[in-house]
């Protein structure tokens, strides 16, 4: 799984290290994002970020406006059917909004040139990368929020089925299972300067070596489904509790250790371990 993040965090470097990335800003205050990248709500896969703002609604970036379109209602959440503005930037990354009011735009938009004026409404944002097919996590290249963030993401469940039996692992003492192919399960989130977020890069470890990376750099359409990196593909990205599908794995009898090692954006790590007797 690993070997499969290489060719986007190639991608995702030299973009980081460009000038076009340092241009980007915030398209309204960070403290008016509700829900973040990658969240769980309504049963899908959240592939951008929902703010609920007042005031100015700015681009991101200069860019020209490629398409717009005017809707009503989209019910709970601006996507999809609602009114929608994409702008194109440098190196082939598009920026997306959708639940904005009717504002007419110029063919060419910059930080400074307003999108729209909202009162307390919600309204959805996505970056979108033509070139790699992928859609980007924006809180990669939108700048750091202040103060930093200093709190590490917290580990809060590691669920092990088989046979459709889910044990849930006390974070002391060992656990007792039978051998065989377990499926994994993780539940964690990240306390930061935003309020409670999706942790940024998970990893399952098994005697130190590494199962599975999740990493929500960015997502891609695969076999009709959005997943982040790392992620199997056939696979559900979420249980419907909320739960994040780590993978399936053999465990041989022994005393075995499972780890768990969680980062944020911010380079912030937590760390849990789980030991299992397996007979």
């Amino acid at each position: 799984m690993r070997k499969a993040l290489f060719p986007f965090l190639g991608v995702l470097f030299s973009f980081l290290t460009s000038p076009l990335c340092e241009a980007y800003q915030w398209p309204v205050d960070p403290s008016f994002l509700s829900m973040g990248f990658g969240s769980h709500v309504e049963g899908m896969t959240l592939p951008g970020l929902i703010f609920t703002s007042r005031g100015t609604v700015s681009p991101v970036a200069a860019g020209e406006v490629v398409f717009t379109r005017e809707a009503g209602d989209a019910g709970s959440l601006p996507l999809w059917t609602s009114s929608l503005v994409v702008i194109a930037h440098e190196e082939d990354f598009f920026s997306i909004y959708q639940g904005l009011p009717p504002s007419p735009l110029p063919p060419v938009a910059g930080p400074i040139t307003p999108l729209a004026d909202i009162e307390g409404t919600s309204w959805y944002f996505e970056l979108f990368d033509l070139r790699w097919q992928k859609i980007v996590n924006p809180l990669i290249v939108l700048p750091p929020v202040d103060p930093p963030d200093t709190r590490p993401p917290r580990i809060l469940d590691l669920v092990m089925e088989r046979e459709g039996a889910r044990i849930s692992l006390p974070p002391r003492g060992e656990t007792v299972i039978p051998p065989g192919v377990w499926r994994f399960f993780l539940r964690a989130d990240d306390p930061g300067p935003l309020g409670e977020g999706l942790w940024f890069r998970c990893s399952l470890l098994l005697q130190g070596v590494e199962l599975s990376t999740i990493e929500w750099s960015s997502l891609s359409l695969v076999q009709k489904a959005l997943l982040p990196e790392g992620s199997v593909p056939g696979e559900p990205v979420y249980t419907e509790d909320g739960l994040v599908f780590l993978g399936a794995f053999r465990l041989l009898p022994g005393r075995q250790q499972l780890r768990v090692v969680a980062r944020d954006l911010a380079g912030n790590l937590s760390s849990r371990v789980y030991p299992l007797v397996v007979r």
